[in-house]
């Protein structure tokens, strides 16, 4: 042993002599992507004019400098912000299901043109051609009813021209039955989106009555709607136009005026369904006219059909035909010719999940829960063992029943 070879004075150690080097192995392709891709790289942000104070620049919407340009880079630099960010359109995290309500810049046409380019690739790079044979079929098809539409309507946008194709088929539709004595009101509203004097604007509505537009723009509520339709006498020839939305006649207190019916819980239905029957028996037994919302056309299982739409208040009866803790409930409701039958029956529509919490539970018996309150939904909900649950079975034909999957509602 050395004497002067250094010790470690806590653990009386020598220092370990560090080993030869040797040359290094080659690494495989795969230990040398890894090294690669994870090598991670400083976060870097550069200004153009470094002279400029910070914050001397115009300010964009976004709250930056307009003369300000950010990169961000990471993991080897697979991922670049880009130097100039324009935010166009912000959602505010919303749930949309009318296309309709998507930007200006996402035109339809435009989706479905992409569409048709990607399914030509896919088709050339021998993928799935037979998949994407039959979707390029649809979205030709979806192209071309399109075309046709905005062709129909030059120079107007393209939501305007859907729009028009609408209360074209509306109008056809009137010249057959027009209780409301809707058809005035239909012309005046196509001419004036034709002479640009009416312009499509989401979240606005304009009444209109035997022609004329007696209000708006403007956002709706219904203590406007029951003003303006009182002072136009509004059970006939009265029009809420651009509206979008998700029983008793509003303001007949009477319960002798009220009716209770079955619906159908159809999750597919974005409003009420009920028939002309059931409009005919209110009417008479409170002996006031409903008021009236215009006509709509309106996708079906049958394809696209023209419905007048009355104003209603309705609320939601327990299985014990209790009141549920429901106010009476402003609602739309489309009329259906006829009287309900097994096979066509009135349609819930979607506003009582946006007054109720709604459950299912795996017990096989199809039941739906709702309650007002969450805890108390939780609490009364059967605990059964899910994995003897088992999907419906439909090997039997019978009868279709009057009683299933249904809600009691007032009227």
């Amino acid at each position: 042993m050395d004497p002067e070879e250094p010790r470690n004075p806590r653990y009386n150690l020598r220092p370990r002599k560090p080993k030869p080097q040797s040359p290094e192995a080659p690494r495989s392709i795969k230990d040398q992507l890894l090294r690669k891709r994870f090598t991670p790289k400083l976060f870097t942000r550069s200004k153009k004019d470094k002279g400029k104070g910070k914050g001397k620049g115009k300010k964009s919407k976004g709250g930056k400098a307009a003369d300000e340009e950010e990169m961000y880079s990471f993991g080897g630099g697979r991922f670049q912000r880009p130097k100039e960010r324009v935010v166009t359109w912000q959602h505010d995290g919303s749930r949309i299901d009318d296309p309709a309500y998507l930007p200006a810049q996402w035109d339809a046409n435009y989706d479905i043109d992409g569409n048709i380019a990607r399914c030509h690739l896919r088709i050339e790079e021998n993928i799935l051609p037979k998949m994407f044979q039959a979707r390029l079929e649809r979205y030709m098809e979806s192209k071309a009813e399109r075309d046709a539409i905005i062709a129909a309507a030059p120079g107007l946008p393209a939501r305007v021209a859907q729009r028009l194709d609408d209360l074209g088929a509306i109008q056809q539709d009137l010249l057959k039955n027009d209780p409301q004595a809707q058809m005035v009101n239909v012309q005046a509203i196509i001419a004036a989106y034709l002479d640009k004097s009416l312009v499509w604007t989401r979240g606005t509505v304009t009444f209109w009555s035997y022609g004329k537009m007696v209000w708006g723009p403007g956002k709706f509520d219904w203590k406007t709607f029951e003003a303006v339709n009182s002072e136009h006498q509004g059970h006939k020839s009265f029009w809420v136009e651009e509206m979008r939305m998700r029983f008793r006649i509003p303001g007949i207190a009477n319960p002798f005026a009220t009716r209770v019916w079955k619906f159908l819980d159809d999750t597919g239905a974005s409003s009420t369904g009920i028939f002309q029957c059931d409009i005919e028996d209110l009417q008479k037994a409170a002996q006031v006219e409903i008021k009236a919302f215009g006509h709509e056309r309106v996708a079906t299982a049958n394809g696209k059909i023209c419905v007048p739409a009355y104003h209603l208040q309705a609320r939601l009866l327990a299985n014990n035909d209790s009141m549920m803790l429901i106010p009476w409930t402003d609602i739309k409701v489309w009329v259906m010719p006829g009287k309900p039958t097994a096979k066509v029956r009135r349609l819930s529509g979607i506003w009582p999940r946006h007054l109720l919490y709604f459950a299912n539970v795996p017990d096989n018996q199809g039941n739906l829960y709702m309650c007002s309150s969450m805890g108390e939904l939780c609490a009364n909900l059967p605990d059964v063992d899910a994995t003897q649950a088992n999907p419906p079975q439909w090997d039997v034909l019978e009868p279709m029943s009057s009683d299933e999957d249904e809600m009691d509602f007032i009227m």
